[in-house]
């Protein structure tokens, strides 16, 4: 069996559309058997049809099957046809009384018929006929004048079963403009038969999104083009002519529009430069910062590190000059390396 169900708000142009089954397909009617066991049942017995004769006649009523027996039910036997003698002449005013007496009389029953079906069980049918109708004082016929028994044609063939099988999906449809959706479906192809498999649950409908949601192009008012000019009012003197144009309604984008399109993307450009100036500022100030950091540490390093000049008493010149001179030709010499 099946459910479907629709798009209850369908989505604008920054909503997410829907997606999953839109249509679902279940099994049902698991473990009853396709043809139970069931009892025949009789009808009512009939009425009873009007008398043969206004003395001394019969009369007859039938009945039917109202339900076949299947399976390993009961099936009906019993008559179908009844007949009791009506109208007696003993009980009838106006009938002449007859002396004589003559008992009603059945024929023999007929062979019963061939089964109906060709496997399994039936029911098969007889009957008879009243060859000597009851007269006078003769005793009337009563009993059955058809029956029914059940028959049975032998075992049925084994027929395999059939198992249920899905169509293959058709092809995507058209998207809808305004929803975003395409749909697909498919069918039951074969249905499953005698005890075969049925068909899994699954969708017999799909939905899915569309690449792009195209409802209705804008549309804009505009002025249409210039007829041409009409004819002059006056053949001389002071005269006038005139033309007109009409507002239409068009997908084209008016030329307003379109320059405050390209001054929307300048600015945005404009911004995008300036921001990434801005970041190359920033950049270069954090660099020189660090820079400056460096060597400032550097010469804070320097200084620390820096001998000083002992004082030399009762020394020479020369050596004073040596003592003092070397040691500042490296420091010169180191310094100039660090920088």
């Amino acid at each position: 069996m099946f459910r479907h169900r629709n798009v209850a708000q369908r989505a604008n142009e920054c909503g997410v559309p829907v997606s999953g089954l839109q249509q679902d397909v279940k099994k049902c009617s698991i473990g009853i058997p396709c043809h139970p066991d069931v009892d025949c049942q009789w009808r009512d017995w009939g009425p009873w049809h009007g008398c043969s004769a206004s003395c001394d006649g019969t009369k007859r009523r039938t009945r039917e099957i109202g339900v076949q027996g299947h399976g390993k039910g009961k099936f009906c036997v019993g008559p179908a046809e009844e007949v009791v003698t009506c109208n007696p002449s003993s009980e009838v005013p106006g009938c002449v009384e007859i002396k004589i007496k003559v008992d009603c009389e059945l024929g023999e029953w007929t062979d019963w018929g061939g089964c109906p079906v060709t496997c399994g069980k039936g029911q098969i049918k007889r009957g008879r006929s009243i060859v000597t109708p009851a007269e006078g004082l003769g005793k009337p016929c009563v009993g059955a004048l058809s029956e029914l028994i059940p028959c049975d044609a032998g075992p049925c063939p084994v027929v395999p079963g059939t198992d249920c099988e899905w169509c293959p999906w058709n092809d995507w449809g058209d998207c809808t403009k305004c929803a975003g959706q395409s749909f697909r479906t498919r069918a039951i192809c074969k249905y499953n038969k005698n005890g075969g498999k049925p068909c899994d649950p699954g969708a017999a409908r799909e939905t899915r999104a569309c690449p792009e949601r195209v409802c209705h192009k804008p549309k804009y008012c505009n002025w249409g083009l210039w007829e041409e000019w009409g004819p002059c009012t006056a053949t001389c003197g002071s005269a006038k002519k005139t033309r007109k144009r009409e507002l239409m309604l068009t997908t084209d984008v008016p030329l307003v529009d379109q320059l405050a399109q390209k001054n929307d993307e300048l600015q945005q450009r404009i911004e995008g430069e300036m921001n990434q100036r801005m970041q190359h500022l920033v950049i270069a100030f954090s660099a020189g910062a660090a820079s400056l950091v460096v060597v400032l540490s550097v010469l804070r390093a320097f200084q620390t590190f820096r001998a000083p000049v002992p004082e030399v008493t009762g020394s020479s010149a020369a050596s004073r000059q040596e003592q003092s001179t070397t040691p500042d030709m490296y420091r010169s010499i180191e310094l100039e390396a660090v920088e």
